[in-house]
């Protein structure tokens, strides 16, 4: 440590060792690190024990303030030895303890929240924080297992059959709404796991708590949510094989997951669950419920239509449709959104099939190629928006009349001068308005030609792609959802050549 970390440390701790001491605070422990430092006082109605310590991360983290003499009953907002939650992730913005009456305020503002119940608290889904996890040992490596699930109602109230932890841990459900396991029979009860065949699948049973009145979930608990599946659950146990309990619980308004790892006279242990179709809705965007009910076509498949029906896809479009024939190349995927698994497939098929990696559920579908007007006019006819991804000049013009035809707009999205710009043109403009201007382009690269008859590579940035797409699809979802947008579109300054 450098004498300008030193002090600014010391400064930081200084600062707020006076101003615990000027509110009645008594310093316990000092010394040259924060992690030495500690501070007594007391707060609140009760004139609680305060306890005041610093972590090493200080001041660039808050300090650890308990409540000694609760420390074996945590309550919402406290963790291990009663440490107490005083601030969110986001709450943590501009270090708000470096000011010691803020701290003190925060800490008084805990007890008085903890005696009226948390009445208007925010959601607090971490039981996690709550509990000892359950680590195992796999190909020699510690993990802690996680049960990744699609979709809970289609796991519960019910049996299931999940996937023993990987290598990281990950647990994966392979059957679900299975009929309970066998019991153990007379010769099979408390028979040693060294005396059986290792386990090939794991079985676990997935609850619904509901509300919580409180965070920590006693065995006992977790015996009398199980219900009318106790008894199997007891029997079960009595093979010596270990168990999964997968529950849901609410606080508030939302939904949280915790499983537990069960086994026979062995300390109750969490293992993490995840699930997809909520968690992956949540993150979608605010556009996403208006976007389920509209139709896109993206057409061309390459490097800004992979990216831009990516997007459109996970912002949660219900109908859209990609069109394309060319086949997914290793050189592709430079600039490609596809996976590299899919090389050799149709761009459409490996773009379609890369979402469907992500979600189970999405509906992106692959197509041919637009190759005539009449093809053209009956796309616009039939869909809400149409986006023009190829960098064909030929294909840009026939969408055009077939806009004129059909009296709709697409919209085309391209790179152009080699990544000097990209561009959102709306054809035609809204309101009557001029077309964007020609982009300021100079000097071009020599590209570097490949197997087949064409023009050369380009050598386009793959930046320049990924910040193109992105516009389009921003215009578009824009678009679709009835925002204002510049009535041309957009062009961006991306890239000056190399001279």
């Amino acid at each position: 440590m450098n004498d300008a970390t030193r002090d600014f440390l010391d400064t930081a701790v200084r600062r707020l060792d006076e101003g615990l001491n000027r509110r009645g605070f008594r310093t316990q422990h000092s010394g040259d690190l924060p992690t030495e430092w500690e501070w007594t006082g007391r707060l609140g109605p009760r004139r609680e024990l305060v306890r005041v310590t610093l972590q090493p991360s200080y001041p660039f983290s808050p300090p650890n303030v308990s409540l000694p003499d609760r420390a074996t009953d945590l309550g919402w907002h406290s963790g291990p030895e009663g440490i107490l939650c005083l601030w969110t992730e986001e709450g943590q913005a501009g270090i708000p303890w470096l000011d010691p009456t803020i701290l003190i305020e925060r800490i008084e503002s805990w007890i008085a929240n903890d005696a009226a119940g948390w009445i208007k608290d925010s959601p607090q889904l971490d039981l996690e924080a709550y509990h000892q996890p359950r680590f195992l040992k796999v190909n020699g490596s510690t993990v802690h297992p996680s049960l990744l699930i699609d979709r809970w109602d289609g796991l519960s109230p019910g049996w299931f059959i999940s996937s023993l932890p990987d290598a990281h841990g990950v647990m994966r459900v392979k059957r679900a709404k299975t009929p309970p396991p066998p019991a153990a029979t007379p010769g099979q009860q408390g028979a040693r796991r060294k005396n059986r065949k290792p386990d090939r699948f794991l079985n676990g049973v997935a609850i619904d708590l509901g509300e919580l009145a409180k965070p920590v979930i006693s065995p006992s608990d977790l015996v009398a949510a199980c219900g009318s599946d106790r008894p199997a659950i007891g029997k079960f146990l009595e093979t010596g094989r270990p168990l999964l309990v997968a529950m849901r619980y609410r606080r508030g308004a939302g939904d949280g997951y915790i499983g537990f790892w069960l086994e026979d006279k062995a300390p109750l242990t969490y293992i993490s669950v995840a699930e997809r179709a909520q968690a992956q809705r949540r993150r979608a965007g605010w556009h996403a419920p208006a976007l389920r009910k509209k139709s896109v076509s993206v057409i061309g498949a390459g490097s800004i239509g992979s990216y831009v029906a990516e997007v459109l896809d996970r912002s949660g479009v219900g109908d859209l449709r990609v069109h394309d024939f060319d086949k997914l190349l290793p050189g592709n995927l430079v600039r490609h959104a596809a996976s590299p698994a899919f090389v050799g497939q149709t761009k459409t098929t490996a773009v379609c099939a890369s979402a469907l990696l992500r979600d189970p559920g999405s509906s992106m579908t692959g197509a041919g190629p637009v190759k005539t007007l009449a093809d053209a006019v009956s796309l616009m006819d039939s869909r809400d928006l149409v986006i023009d991804c190829t960098g064909s000049r030929l294909v840009w013009h026939m969408l055009q009349h077939a806009a004129r035809l059909s009296g709709a707009r697409f919209l085309h999205v391209a790179i152009v001068g080699q990544g000097q710009f990209g561009r959102a043109d709306i054809c035609p403009p809204l309101n009557a308005a001029e077309p964007l201007s020609m982009d300021p382009l100079e000097g071009a690269i020599e590209g570097e030609y490949e197997t087949g008859c064409g023009d050369p590579i380009s050598p386009t940035p793959p930046a320049a792609v990924i910040e193109t797409a992105g516009m389009g699809a921003r215009l578009a979802i824009r678009l679709l959802c009835g925002e204002e947008v510049p009535p041309a579109g957009e062009s961006r300054a991306l890239f000056e050549l190399p001279t």
